[in-house]
């Protein structure tokens, strides 16, 4: 299996043209100017009005004008311009379920309907004299001459393609070119192309699955292309359908297989990608192994065909069934009841369902929990080919809570006579790590910038015996004094817990490649260097990130990240988009709804709207907020910039808020990797009780 790039290549708007073509393309400005090779397809970037005009004059009988979105710096989709009815249907390249996108797009819709092009300021422009290659194999594949395109770009860097949906003049689709930008996903594509082919040769399957129209070399990587699926958008729930789906498959292929053999089978796999994942990893995934090795002794596992990355949006309901697309995971002899746990939880994460119920093992999928343990393992190999490190942290969470649950059980189920000799004994049995997974009161506080004043901070935290994590930037927050390296040794030697804040404070999203790597590892580094200890957590300065972002941050060997998301209280979340609940600062309304909409929070829109919004002052919201959190278990995180607090003069407000959370019965209070620990279930932080702290208390 691939190593994960360490360094994702950043695909610009030139490297999409490029792959589409087939060949590097001329760049030029509004207008096509001096001298150039006829036979090299022209790309213009922001064309004038008259250049498709201008062009047709010179011989450039094959143009395609495209708007880019989000941005040509940032190109994720190139709809066609021109015929409108061609530009709505090219959006049905982006199908998302989520409300807020499907709103999004569903305006966006209403807007191409108009045919009013204002709307699309990113434009480019794509000339060629003679027929693009593309062009040509669309013809012989389909016999359409004047083929209009949609183009999207993955979102994956290490398995990043470009998907071209493929149209007739007037919008109606033809099918779907997958061109491969990386290695490892040129297999995939391969791999889709062979089991599409070979899927073919079952009559029954053959209307649940695209037709492989061509697959192939092609202009120095490898195409596939194959029909469009009829209907509407899946179900984003399992229903008798869905069983209807995978019983075909099922009945494609099928074989006993011994579990033992399923155990070693993905044991293998285990070994070639657990030096790629931390050591929290290790003895995790030998713990699923050596207990499914005993679950499956001497029992047999039914496996056949199985989809791979069964999902509400990869799949069509159609004629009063569904079908599937995307096979590039697919697997010939696995596990049926995977594609069931895939399907619960993808749609559960990505649809913010109630996250309890997914992957739930149904009652009619045998070894149910074991087999749920093996495809979360399986899974994870899948995702450390992609390098998605968010969906390998949160299966650590799932795998952890699950081994949590079944140590629980084997306690509980005990002989009867057992626990009641051992209750006359006095003994009492060793507390579960389920127990501590449970949904307590958990307090954490961090304070972002480093400057002198956070040791009036550390002060009022260490009186109230609260622990707190400072977040640490090399250079002061516009140019401001920070800490020195003694202050950081002292405040570190007294319980807090120290972390970084990049190198410049400057926004991460404007830097990229060696730059974005400096400004993430080297103030890690510095800061080890000073105070002698792990710096194991990072906030993003200015609460700006994005993938590129948190792939850095993890490269970098920490263990988690804070963001600026606020009004969170739920104890769920990724390591490296930790929220908060409340900032120590007197916003108005428009500033938390701004920092909602930010981080795309439609719940806590909701919430705060409702709740919320008629709150006169941050004390009062904070006090709610914990009070909330007392009664239903989860996290109180309190984050601010002692500077600010100085500048706005609120520090009696930031007493009182203090007082109101502190030294609670029942309440754990913990550092924002102790938090991070807890969630991922790999630590036991300790209770707060009237005889024990939590931080030491700071002396003056």
């Amino acid at each position: 299996m691939p190593r994960p790039v360490s360094n994702p290549q950043k695909h610009t708007l030139s490297d999409v043209i490029n792959r589409f073509v087939g060949s590097a393309c001329r760049l030029s400005g509004r207008d096509l100017q001096g001298p150039h090779d006829s036979e090299v397809p022209v790309l213009i970037v922001n064309p004038a009005k008259s250049s498709a005009i201008d062009l047709k004059r010179q011989g450039y009988d094959h143009i395609y004008c495209f708007v880019v979105l989000p941005s040509r710096n940032a190109p994720r989709w190139l709809f066609p311009l021109g015929d409108h009815r061609c530009t709505l249907a090219g959006t049905k390249i982006y199908t998302p379920y989520a409300r807020r996108a499907r709103l999004t797009k569903s305006l966006l819709e209403r807007v191409i309907r108009t045919g009013w092009n204002g709307w699309a300021p990113s434009q480019v422009l794509l000339a060629s004299r003679q027929p693009l290659p593309i062009e040509i194999l669309i013809r012989e594949a389909t016999g359409e001459v004047h083929p209009h395109f949609a183009l999207s770009l993955g979102n994956q860097p290490a398995v990043r393609k470009l998907t071209v949906q493929v149209m007739r003049p007037g919008g109606e689709i033809l099918g779907y070119l997958k061109l491969p930008l990386t290695s490892t996903a040129t297999e995939r594509v391969r791999h889709e192309a062979a089991v599409l082919e070979k899927l073919w040769n079952f009559p029954v399957v053959r209307p649940l699955i695209p037709r492989l129209l061509h697959a192939g070399s092609w202009e120095g990587t490898w195409i596939l292309f194959q029909s469009a699926l009829p209907g509407e958008l899946g179900p984003t729930n399992l229903t008798r359908l869905h069983e209807n789906f995978l019983a075909v498959l099922r009945n494609v292929h099928q074989i006993q297989k011994p579990g033992r053999a399923v155990v070693e089978e993905l044991g293998k796999k285990w070994e070639r990608v657990l030096p790629l994942l931390g050591n929290n990893w290790k003895e995790l995934g030998q713990e699923v192994l050596r207990r499914s090795a005993r679950e499956l002794d001497g029992q047999t596992i039914v496996c056949g065909v199985t989809h791979g990355d069964f999902a509400p949006w990869n799949t069509r309901i159609h004629d009063g069934k569904i079908l599937a697309f995307d096979w590039e995971s697919s697997d010939w002899e696995a596990p049926g009841s995977w594609d069931v746990f895939h399907f619960d939880l993808q749609s559960s994460v990505s649809l913010k369902k109630p996250f309890g119920r997914a992957g739930l093992p149904s009652d009619r999928i045998m070894n149910g929990e074991t087999s749920y343990l093996l495809y979360l393992l399986y899974s994870v190999t899948q995702f450390v080919e992609e390098d998605n490190s968010i969906a390998i942290d949160l299966r650590h969470k799932l795998v952890t809570k699950h081994l949590a649950k079944t140590s629980r059980v084997e306690i509980d189920t005990r002989r009867p006579d057992v626990q009641r000799n051992e209750k006359r004994a006095g003994l009492r049995a060793r507390p579960s790590v389920s127990g501590l997974l449970s949904n307590p009161t958990i307090v954490t506080t961090s304070w972002d910038d480093g400057d002198p004043l956070d040791i009036k901070i550390a002060e009022l935290l260490g009186e109230r015996r609260l622990a707190g994590t400072f977040y640490i930037p090399m250079s002061g927050y516009l140019g401001n004094a920070t800490l020195t390296p003694s202050d950081l040794r002292a405040l570190s030697a007294r319980g807090f817990e120290i972390g970084a804040h990049g190198v410049s404070h400057n926004s991460l999203t404007l830097f990229a490649g060696k730059q974005l790597e400096r400004e993430v590892r080297e103030c890690k580094h510095q800061l080890e260097d000073i105070v002698g200890k792990e710096v194991p957590m990072f906030c993003y300065p200015n609460g700006r990130y994005n993938p590129a972002v948190v792939q850095q941050v993890r490269f970098a060997g920490y263990h988690g990240a804070r963001t600026t998301r606020m009004l969170a209280r739920e104890c769920e979340f990724t390591p490296f988009e930790i929220p908060t609940t409340l900032h120590a600062h007197p916003h108005d309304k428009s500033g938390i709804f701004r920092n909602l909409v930010r981080a795309g929070s439609i719940n806590g829109l909701y919430e705060y709207a409702l709740r919320f919004s008629r709150i006169p002052n941050w004390v009062t919201l904070g006090k709610k907020l914990f009070d909330s959190v007392l009664q239903n278990g989860g996290m109180w995180h309190l984050y601010g910039h002692s500077w600010e607090i100085e500048q706005m003069g609120i520090w009696e407000d930031l007493r009182e808020m203090l007082n109101y959370v502190s030294n609670r019965e029942g309440v754990m209070y913990v550092t924002n990797c102790k938090l991070l620990q807890h969630v991922m279930g790999t630590t036991n932080p300790e209770v707060n009780t009237a005889d024990q702290a939590q931080v030491p208390v700071i002396h003056s």
